[in-house]
Formats: structure tokens, C-alpha cells, sequence
């Protein structure tokens, strides 16, 4: 089972993918997720990028700078 989660923070376009059941092999898991309104599209953030989208409060210009 997948749960798509918005932000308990109120950090627009911040979701957070959640694994909580898998009949496969058992491994659960969740990463997080930042959302493109340009581009109606989301991508997977790592944990750097995370906190730097936090900080900057969902502003998804910072964050495509910092992959730049």
C-alpha cells in the first residue's frame, strides 16, 4: 500500500511518499517529494534538498537552483 502525504508543516508543493505495505519482500519505506506547478510533475528530493525546501518554504525556484 502507497500513501501520498502533504506536508504536516504546511510547506506548499512538499509531499511525502509513504510504502506501508509490501507483499513482495516486506520493505517499507518513504522518501520525499517535491511538486512542479510548471511542469504539474514530482520528483524525488534528497535529504539536502529537503531541508533546503523547508527552510525556503516550498519556493521551488531555490530548489531547481540548487540542482543546477
Amino acid at each position: 500500500m502507497v500513501i501520498l502525504q502533504k506536508s504536516t508543516e504546511g510547506i506548499p508543493n512538499y509531499r511525502r511518499l509513504q510504502v506501508v505495505k509490501n507483499r513482495y519482500d516486506g520493505t517499507c519505506g518513504e522518501t520525499a517529494l517535491a511538486f512542479n506547478p510548471k511542469t504539474k510533475r514530482y520528483f524525488e528530493i534528497t535529504p539536502f534538498e529537503k531541508n533546503l525546501f523547508v527552510e525556503s518554504k516550498g519556493d521551488i525556484k531555490k530548489l531547481c537552483e540548487a540542482r543546477i
